[in-house]
């Protein structure tokens, strides 16, 4: 069996010191081993843990009193807060630290992009995706102890995770090196985790895509995030809206731009148009000119969270012809005749004689 400690010589103190010697002895030797103060001392640093562990006994009356009976047969178990609360109080002291030691921030999100189709978007989805995520630890609850035991409160940093180091004037938080920002201390480690609380699992998520979702769009799966000691975060897949080969999206407008025939712009006709719903008919009045925006109502995006529906924009382009056979150059030319107009037609080429004659 172990030797007991004598936590009253590690605080260089009587049997009999009063409560305000012992916070005393505890306060300038948790100031002179504190590990930050003394980096890569490994001496340093189980004094350090020797020291917090008497003052944590000895300040506590109860614990001390059993230790008192006990001598060698105490067990010292960390969890009482006192030890916790006073280096907390010492270090935000010394540190001139602007935040409480405690506190330690939301946990950190995961984010994965989901990239959908335009029609994905406007129709909704529901996209399964399945990812490698931290778990609990069955065996040990996630505590990363290894069943029957239980991790201590890390005596550095006050089961914060974090210190403040001084920077001039001014104190930096940082994690804490001790415990690696975990505010615990796991003596006997879980067997299954091997003392990290945690295991890697696949797991497959349903992603409902919303009508109307945009580039940017978040999904979130509120507590399905990185597992860490002050909590756990969530799980964002955020949408991607893949470029479309027919369309792009103007807010909750679609545009699509349409090619017609010099005569289906002259005489007028009815053509079918695609949409993210399906094909429809659509008239195109006599004298339409190039560039005219004509509109298909309810055919664009969805609203999130709302009936409304954007239209669909649908651009004329009048395509003219950049060659012609020689009885479609008779055609313009008597039309030109017709309304009037002088054309001063090119000069053949040889190619274009030798293109004519196959043709």
């Amino acid at each position: 069996m172990a030797a007991a400690k004598n936590y009253y010589a590690i605080l260089g103190l009587d049997k009999n010191a009063t409560a305000k010697e012992i916070k005393s002895a505890y306060h300038r030797l948790a100031m002179q081993y504190h590990p930050d103060k003394n980096p890569g001392d490994k001496a340093a640093e189980e004094h350090f843990k020797e020291i917090t562990e008497a003052y944590n006994v000895l300040s506590d009356e109860r614990q001390r009193a059993r230790y008192d009976l006990g001598g060698s047969d105490f067990n010292f178990n960390f969890n009482g807060t006192a030890g916790a609360d006073f280096i907390n109080d010492i270090f935000s002291q010394f540190f001139n630290g602007a935040k409480n030691a405690r506190a330690r921030g939301k946990p950190h999100d995961i984010k994965e992009t989901v990239h959908i189709t335009l029609e994905n978007a406007a129709l909704g989805a529901t996209i399964k995706r399945t990812m490698r995520l931290e778990e609990p630890c069955a065996t040990c609850q996630g505590t990363g102890a290894k069943p029957g035991t239980a991790p201590t409160i890390c005596g550095a940093c006050g089961g914060s995770g974090r210190i403040e180091v001084p920077r001039g004037l001014f104190s930096v938080s940082r994690e804490c090196s001790y415990c690696h920002g975990r505010g615990r201390i796991v003596h006997e480690p879980c067997p299954t985790c091997l003392g990290r609380g945690v295991l890697a699992k696949d797991r497959t998520f349903n992603v409902t895509i919303p009508k109307g979702a945009a580039s940017g769009t978040t999904v979130r799966f509120r507590g399905e995030g990185r597992i860490e000691p002050q909590g756990r975060g969530d799980l964002l897949f955020v949408i991607k809206v893949d470029k479309h080969k027919d369309f792009t999206r103007e807010g909750n407008d679609i545009k699509y731009k349409l090619l017609i025939s010099v005569p289906q712009a002259v005489l007028g006709t009815m053509r079918e148009v695609p949409t993210l719903y399906g094909p429809v008919n659509m008239r195109i009045p006599a004298g339409t000119k190039s560039g005219t925006i004509m509109r298909l109502r309810n055919k664009g995006m969805p609203f999130i969270n709302s009936d409304m529906v954007g239209d669909e924009l649908v651009e004329i382009i009048v395509k003219i012809p950049t060659s012609l056979t020689p009885e479609q150059e008779a055609l313009y030319k008597e039309l030109a005749r017709l309304d009037g107009e002088i054309v001063i037609p090119q000069e053949r080429t040889v190619w274009d004689r030798m293109k004519a004659m196959f043709d």
